[in-house]
């Protein structure tokens, strides 16, 4: 993250909405499949009420984790329905 230009502030919430969602799903968050992290979102909206604007940053921080440190180009973290107004 930090090769990517990151400040530290943003790789800190970053490394901290990835610890939650390994917390939320007991398990590595490099394995979870794509519908697994659609129910974690759905969490932090039903459960976790969560403000817009910290479900961008959990978007970005995961979108971030998924695609360009996994290289899972294919998945559609960015285009979660629910989060396309937030």
């Amino acid at each position: 993250m930090q090769l990517k230009g990151l400040a530290p502030r943003t790789v800190e919430a970053y490394l901290c909405m990835i610890r939650l969602l390994a917390q939320w799903a007991d398990e590595d968050p490099a394995a979870l499949g794509e519908e697994r992290v659609r129910d974690y979102f759905l969490h932090l909206v039903r459960v976790r009420s969560y403000a817009p604007q910290t479900l961008r940053q959990a978007r970005a921080a995961l979108r971030c984790f998924f695609i360009e440190m996994l290289g899972r180009r294919e998945w559609r973290v960015r285009h979660f329905g629910y989060l396309s107004a937030v």
